[in-house]
């Protein structure tokens, strides 16, 4: 019999823990689940996300998580929403595609965390060739 509680949930992925105690990662993940340990690996220390500078959307997309989850952790926070400012109606949607990695979104996640894409500087805007936007 294991003692669930001894072993170190959410420190090691699942499989690997699976392995060692020979058992299958499902039986390691209803285990780590039923405690509300999050797996290993997914941790995003939200304090140093920019919530409230960019929208909730963006962020959600750089770091792969759902913008519930964006949402839920400004409000916590007590950051207000960004308001939404309407591009001009001859803003191009075409990007470069040295600026592939944030993928127009003008975000990019460097280390868990949602930095400015250093191509676009984080408008979402290619830079074109003199420098200009």
């Amino acid at each position: 019999m294991i003692d669930w509680d001894k072993q170190p949930l959410g420190k090691m992925p699942d499989t690997e823990l699976g392995i060692r105690l020979g058992v299958s990662q499902s039986a390691v993940c209803k285990q780590r689940q039923r405690r509300l340990i999050p797996p290993y690996g997914k941790g995003v220390d939200w304090r140093k996300q920019p919530l409230g500078k960019y929208s909730d959307n963006r962020i959600a997309r750089a770091l792969r998580v759902s913008v519930v989850v964006v949402a839920a952790h400004r409000e916590a926070a007590g950051i207000p929403k960004q308001k939404k400012v309407k591009a001009p109606r001859f803003a191009s949607a075409r990007w470069s595609p040295k600026c592939a990695e944030c993928v127009g979104c003008g975000l990019v996640e460097r280390d868990r965390v949602a930095v400015p894409c250093a191509l676009c500087q984080g408008t979402g805007r290619a830079i074109r060739a003199g420098g200009r936007r």
